[in-house]
């Protein structure tokens, strides 16, 4: 087969392409993942990712698209600086065309695009699951720096009954009043943090009013206490009302665990990611209660939550990974104009969509 291919940026009329796409990049890592989307794949992509950007790949021997990467831009710490950043997400190509270069010359168009609006004043990351060695070893070749199982998601399934009372707390969402409060205090919280994107309270405003496809996707809940004090804070995104996620592959140790627990909806994981998730220094267990409750509270809109952490940093503190199920690993690439310090905590959950 021929190796002739060329690379351009995503058009809105690409999405019946990229559908078709999808069912032929399940990811290779331990976790093998196919979306079902509700609506137009391109205005997902847009609602979902700031700033968004998509490049694809095609080949004169084949109709349709054979290579995918999503792009969003932003700005956020590092190490102690405010940079705009890249985040290189969804990058796929079709399953008869690897080994032939692509996944190079899409993250190529990348950096490209990248050093036109940036020059070199620009951070550039992904995160990569356990197992896809196919996809560390492309991105190696633009990172210049690697975090290896540093991440760690809170997989949280359909709760069966209310999480019971904590000792006064109370989880709602957050009134307009408090969202100045709110976003110091997790400000706070990220402030030693490296690819936090620093918020305004106009920005926590925007989010929380973007309407998409009919329907407000964005919530932000708060913990606070018998005086109503603040002291948790997570923001979610009902992913699960725009795409579903159908399941093609699971290590052995899940599977087994699948088919007597059924962890997993057989009708595919409709989604709820938290972003921004912090807590009260020495509140964990507010915290905690906090990610317990929402999922219950959503879960009309979503069976399965997602919440992605450091596992060196603080919200490890909160959550409680169960025994049973396998520690997920991964890498987080990154090419930085200065290196990351090994001992400052990373944030990138709500990038990892």
């Amino acid at each position: 087969m021929s190796k002739n291919y060329t690379i351009r940026r995503m058009q809105p009329d690409d999405s019946p392409a990229l559908l078709a796409l999808e069912e032929k990049t399940v990811d290779t890592g331990r976790v093998g993942l196919t979306n079902r989307y509700h609506y137009d794949y391109y205005q997902i992509q847009q609602f979902l990712r700031p700033g968004f950007t998509g490049i694809v790949a095609e080949s004169p021997q084949f109709e349709g698209l054979i290579g995918v990467a999503l792009l969003s831009f932003g700005e956020c710490q590092l190490e102690g600086e405010i940079l705009p950043y890249c985040y290189l997400g969804g990058l796929g190509v079709h399953q008869d065309f690897r080994r032939m270069g692509i996944s190079t010359a899409i993250t190529s168009e990348m950096m490209a695009i990248v050093r036109e609006r940036f020059g070199n004043e620009c951070i550039v990351f992904a995160g990569i699951q356990g197992g896809n060695e196919g996809s560390l070893k492309a991105n190696m070749k633009w990172a210049n720096q690697v975090f290896t199982d540093r991440t760690s998601a809170a997989i949280g399934f359909l709760p069966k009954k209310p999480p019971t009372n904590a000792n006064g707390i109370t989880i709602r969402p957050v009134n307009d009043s408090e969202i100045e409060e709110v976003i110091r205090l997790q400000n706070n919280f990220y402030c030693d943090s490296n690819l936090y994107p620093q918020k305004s309270s106009a920005d926590l405003e925007k989010w929380l009013a973007k309407d998409s496809f009919g329907g407000e996707i964005n919530r932000y809940y708060v913990a606070v206490d018998q005086k109503g004090r603040l002291l948790a804070g997570l923001g979610v995104t009902l992913t699960g009302m725009l795409m579903t996620a159908e399941i093609s592959r699971l290590p052995w140790m899940l599977r087994g665990l699948n088919a007597v627990l059924h962890l997993f909806p057989k009708d595919g994981a409709k989604t709820l990611h938290g972003h921004w998730f912090w807590f009260l220094d020495g509140r964990q267990t507010a915290g905690a209660k906090l990610w317990d409750t929402v999922k219950w509270l959503e879960r009309q809109q979503a069976n399965m939550g997602m919440l992605f952490f450091d596992i060196n940093g603080p919200v490890r503190k909160a959550i409680s990974l169960p025994r049973f199920l396998p520690q997920s690993s991964g890498y987080i690439v990154v090419n930085t104009p200065r290196q990351l310090k090994e001992d400052h905590f990373l944030y990138f959950n709500n990038l990892l969509i």
